[in-house]
């Protein structure tokens, strides 16, 4: 018989060797070299479940080593060039740090060293280089609380001119000044939630109906015309996919999709175009209603015609497409204010929250397999019990049953019982049938123990656990939170927020103009492959210094480490 066994410790030694510190010194880049290997072990650990315990700890072993190496930074520089490796002498691209946040090292992430340096980058940018900023986070607060009006000005400002770093301007100069605040992270991040404040005060505008629409010239019809608020809104949408359409072009499908929150403003994004078609297609219809009536004036007039001219909402179809919208506009709202979620992790106290709350999710999906098996086998049951009685009437005209009655009905009556909404005598038949009504007795009482005691409490001490587990890490969770948000503001791009973004800028005509002219010359493409060789051989240059400057830090961490293992040795 073949040794099956044999071949799995010799490979499980291999990678005990391989996520020593030992071996790792030895590549030539320890850290990334950390991370290959611990995205390998987890997904052997993913596929080996009888040795699962043993590669997750091997895992653990790199992102202590990565830990480790941070740890010996000695000085803000050094671990700048660590954390923007290939970055092309570009001091806020992370690249280090976002590798780690989509390979979830949330020890590595939450590094002190780590979380302050990404806390002077994004404060960093602001005036006095982010002192007020840190020092005084409540003061600057109700500061930019209070210049709303003058910073939306400078946004326009900076959306109509397109001011920029050019020759003419000096680094020091009060147009140069008033970028570099506009493109602060931490400038950047007040101003996004602001005007996604401002986009959910326009819906509570519009669901409270404080600007309607009368028009008292076609009082016989009903409403055609859009109010302003529904204007601002439809802007609002047109910005927002537009901001999303870039960021799914930047950061590609699959990345784009790993965060929720974006999978929750494509949801946001189809339901509210699905509801401003429906609204447009019933303004349309109803517009050419009202045109038929003018030219048709006492003559019978069509089905459609008398169907769109009714006010009365009781006579409208359940498919008319203005019902369709509000249905449609509940559940884009719903979505809307739940993504006011995403700025939780800037606060201590709720991140850990939001993040239980994630957690708390994943437990309620893994118990609703098993709810899921026990639920429809009793429905199944009580519905074949009382199938015969489903179209029986007793003798003064009553249903013998009205609980159980086909599948959808069995359904309904077992899933509100879960909450104690449903008649507890509902297996009761009024027939003198004793025997179904002790078997429904005993069904549906067996289905409240299962379902109410056992299963319930079950579901209750998972998400207790999970709660916990995140409450005993609450500090790391916390950080790993708050960095995925600041990274989403760190770095070029999304400087202007919804809906000044959708404004052409003077840079994008200007960009255009240059183009146009360039296709125009018969030298054009002389001077754009010269453009881009220059372009290319200094971007060549600039990674190659940050490379030398990469990796003679690296070395300097590979004998800070040595030394340190020798020390604690002796």
């Amino acid at each position: 018989m073949e040794d099956t066994l044999a071949p799995v410790l010799f490979k499980i030694k291999s990678y005990r060797a391989m996520a020593s510190s030992s071996y790792l010194l030895l590549q030539d880049d320890p850290i990334d070299a950390a991370f290959d290997l611990r995205k390998i072990l987890l997904e052997v650990a993913e596929v080996e479940k009888e040795f699962k315990s043993v590669y997750i700890e091997l895992a653990e072993n790199c992102q202590s080593f990565m830990c480790d190496m941070i740890q010996l930074c000695s000085s803000n520089s050094d671990l700048s060039v660590i954390l923007n490796k290939d970055s092309e002498n570009d001091s806020t691209t992370m690249a280090l740090l976002r590798r780690g946040m989509s390979h979830k090292t949330k020890e590595f992430v939450a590094h002190p060293f780590i979380q302050r340096h990404l806390k002077e980058v994004f404060y960093g940018s602001a005036p006095g280089n982010g002192r007020m900023f840190i020092h005084h986070p409540h003061l600057v607060k109700l500061g930019l609380a209070l210049t709303i009006p003058i910073q939306f000005v400078l946004l326009l400002f900076y959306v109509l001119t397109g001011f920029c770093k050019t020759s003419k301007i000096k680094p020091d100069s009060t147009l140069s000044k008033m970028e570099s605040f506009l493109k602060a992270p931490v400038v950047k991040f007040y101003m996004h939630t602001l005007s996604y404040i401002l986009f959910l005060a326009a819906l509570m505008m519009a669901t409270f109906g404080v600007t309607e629409v009368h028009d008292s010239s076609n009082d016989e019809f009903r409403n055609g015309k859009m109010t302003a608020v529904q204007i601002v809104i439809f802007i609002y949408i047109v910005a927002y996919v537009w901001i999303e359409m870039k960021q799914l072009y930047k950061y590609g499908h699959s990345l784009y999709f790993n965060n929720v929150y974006n999978k929750i403003d494509t949801a946001m994004v189809v339901f509210y175009f699905a509801t401003a078609a429906c609204k447009l297609s019933a303004i349309y219809r109803i517009d050419l209603a009202q045109h038929y009536l003018k030219d048709h004036i006492n003559e019978t007039l069509p089905e459609s015609i008398v169907y769109f001219k009714e006010k009365n909402r009781f006579y409208w179809s359940a498919d008319d497409p203005e019902v369709v919208a509000d249905g449609l506009f509940a559940i884009a709202n719903v979505l809307s204010f739940s993504r006011l979620s995403y700025i939780l992790p800037s606060f201590e106290s709720l991140g850990p929250l939001l993040n239980s709350l994630g957690s708390m999710i994943w437990d309620v999906i893994e118990f609703l397999a098993l709810f899921i098996v026990v639920f429809i086998a009793f429905a199944v049951g009580l519905n074949n019990l009382y199938a015969f009685y489903r179209n029986v009437e007793t003798p003064d005209g009553k249903d013998v049953n009205k609980a159980f009655i086909g599948i959808p009905g069995t359904l309904k009556t077992l899933f509100w019982s879960c909450f104690s909404m449903s008649a507890y005598n509902s297996y009761e038949i009024d027939v003198n049938h004793k025997l179904v009504e002790y078997v429904g007795f005993l069904l549906f009482g067996l289905f409240h123990v299962m379902i109410v005691i056992l299963l319930i409490n079950m579901l209750i001490a998972m998400m207790s656990g999970t709660f916990e587990v995140i409450k005993n890490s609450a500090d790391v969770e916390w950080k790993f939170a708050r960095t995925r948000l600041w990274l989403n503001y760190i770095g070029p791009g999304e400087t202007v927020p919804i809906p000044f973004n959708i404004i052409p800028s003077t840079k994008w005509f200007i960009r255009i103009m240059v183009n146009l002219v360039r296709k125009c010359c018969k030298q054009a493409d002389h001077i754009e492959d010269s453009e881009a060789a220059v372009k290319l051989s200094a971007d060549q240059e600039m990674v190659q210094d940050a490379n030398k400057k990469y990796h003679s830090v690296i070395s300097k961490l590979r004998k800070r480490y040595i030394k340190s293992i020798e020390r604690s040795t002796q």
